[in-house]
């Protein structure tokens, strides 16, 4: 016969079926915070976003400002036929149509009521009195005239000189040379104030 132990064997625990661990009350606390703080991650982000489009829309127009500055136009000898006090008229020929503007170099504004004389050669290559003109540009300091085509003349290529007054800016006087078989030239004139420097 087998010994019969006197002590009780140890009963193992039962076995849990069908409990479902719930989280504690600290974990839900900490993943409701951990939602907030995700939220205002968000928030802050958009925040950050609309404060820099804010501030590029406010330093836009001071970066226009500070290209709002056009090169003034380079100056080119005036010859020896310039005459002062010609004609006011638009047209001076036919064959070729200059137009633009006259600007300020400090703002890029135009300048309404500038004075814009020219003067060139005939067909046959000496000047004349028939090839002078001025005209004074209109309330968005645009000017418009009409011309023969200059021609070449000892060794220089076809040009048309001009000469460009306005208060408070300094007189330009230059040349446009139009290319072989161009019939119409945009060009802008830029000036100085009397008081900046070339």
């Amino acid at each position: 016969m087998g010994l019969v132990s006197i002590f009780p064997r140890p009963s193992r625990p039962p076995k849990a079926v069908g409990i479902v661990n719930f989280p504690s009350r600290n974990i839900i606390q900490e993943m409701r915070i951990a939602e907030c703080f995700k939220e205002q991650i968000m928030i802050i982000r958009r925040l950050s976003f609309l404060v820099l489009v804010l501030i590029t829309f406010v330093q836009s127009p001071v970066v226009l400002q500070a290209q709002s500055s056009c090169p003034p136009t380079a100056p080119d000898a005036e010859g020896p036929f310039y005459k002062p006090s010609v004609p006011l008229r638009d047209r001076t020929g036919s064959g070729l149509v200059i137009s633009g503007k006259v600007l300020a170099a400090d703002s890029c504004l135009p300048i309404p009521g500038s004075r814009v004389e020219w003067w060139q050669a005939n067909p046959q290559g000496s000047y004349d009195d028939a090839h002078r003109g001025a005209l004074i540009t209109d309330s968005a300091g645009e000017y418009r005239l009409e011309t023969d085509v200059p021609p070449p003349y000892y060794g220089r290529p076809p040009h048309v000189h001009f000469k460009i007054m306005a208060p408070g800016y300094s007189t330009l006087t230059t040349q446009i040379y139009p290319g072989k078989g161009e019939v119409k030239m945009t060009f802008d004139f830029v000036l100085m104030t009397v008081t900046g420097r070339r």
